[in-house]
């Protein structure tokens, strides 16, 4: 999640024909191409980086927002260390819980859904 694939420097109509055979979801930006998180009801974590942060808070934050078992997104800021944190009310609405330096940052993550997609060796 959030590293850039090997393929860079793709036009968009290069990566359109690419994405459709490709097993695992990418997102597109600026010539770059970076594998995108899969959600069930786990958690969505980036670290935030300056050249997409603006887009990790609001293009890709907009596209997650539409998986409705994602429950929360936190994005932490390694410059600032802080941590945002927006988790899906009963309601359906978003809200933020931000977190600052020295501060406890808890989610909402089962042993289970850490190591969901881990393979046992």
């Amino acid at each position: 999640m959030g590293l850039p694939a090997r393929q860079a420097g793709f036009t968009a109509e290069n990566y359109l024909a690419w994405e459709q055979e490709q097993a695992d979801r990418h997102e597109y930006l600026d010539g770059e191409v970076f594998a995108m998180a899969s959600a069930e009801d786990r958690l969505i974590v980036e670290v935030l980086s300056p050249s997409t942060a603006a887009y990790d808070r609001g293009v890709k934050f907009s596209h997650y927002r539409s998986l409705a078992s994602l429950q929360e997104y936190v994005l932490i800021d390694l410059d600032t260390r802080c941590t945002d944190c927006y988790r899906k009310g009963a309601d359906g609405l978003w809200v933020l819980h931000p977190f600052t330096r020295g501060e406890t940052v808890e989610l909402s993550l089962s042993a289970e859904q850490l190591f969901a997609e881990v393979q046992t060796l």
